[in-house]
């Protein structure tokens, strides 16, 4: 919640879906900038350095938006129970997706939301409608890229103790549980 627009801030989107009830935003990712606000959904695939700011909000109007985190092992492993439709050929694989928020899935967020003022029961009903988010995510139009090729998720990846430079992206299949490293960062060390 913000009542005024703010600066462009440096950050890093994580694995995860951000959606704005009120307000507009914008992401810059590399030189393309894109804008989003109510009724979109923005998914985020792979660790991904942005730079984002509120460009409407207000007092009497704020901007009002949210962000959920999604466990990879969690789409893993939904995905791998699901019978999942064949990718199109256009659908080319980005680390950030936006598409228009669907009345179903939106639903899954306010429950999800509503859970906030019932603290006895959230521990128990929560990760049922996260698992009902991830699987309205991977059966919508988020579908293609949350699952490039239809069967392998995409995610970064760091260990315990490393820093962002040593992350590398990798491409979990769901087939056979089989993880390869596609984009193994090398830095090279200064002296």
């Amino acid at each position: 919640r913000r009542a005024a627009p703010t600066e462009p801030l440096h950050c890093i989107y994580n694995l995860g879906l951000g959606v704005v009830a009120q307000g507009d935003k914008q992401v810059q990712l590399g030189s393309e900038s894109i804008d989003y606000g109510p009724a979109q959904s923005m998914l985020t695939t792979i660790d991904l350095p942005v730079v984002s700011h509120i460009t409407r909000a207000s007092a009497r109007e704020p901007f009002l938006g949210m962000g959920l985190t999604l466990d990879v092992r969690s789409v893993v492993q939904i995905a791998s129970e699901m019978d999942m439709p064949q990718p199109r050929r256009d659908d080319a694989c980005r680390g950030v997706s936006f598409e228009p928020l669907d009345a179903a899935l939106l639903d899954a967020l306010v429950r999800l939301v509503a859970l906030l003022d019932e603290p006895k029961l959230a521990p128990r009903l929560a990760p049922l409608i996260q698992q009902e988010v991830v699987i309205r995510l991977l059966a919508g139009p988020h579908g293609p890229q949350l699952l490039p090729g239809g069967r392998a998720v995409l995610f970064t990846l760091a260990q315990a103790g490393e820093t962002w430079d040593d992350a590398r992206i990798v491409v979990q299949s769901l087939d056979g549980g089989a993880r390869r490293v596609r984009v193994p960062v090398r830095r090279s060390k200064q002296p």
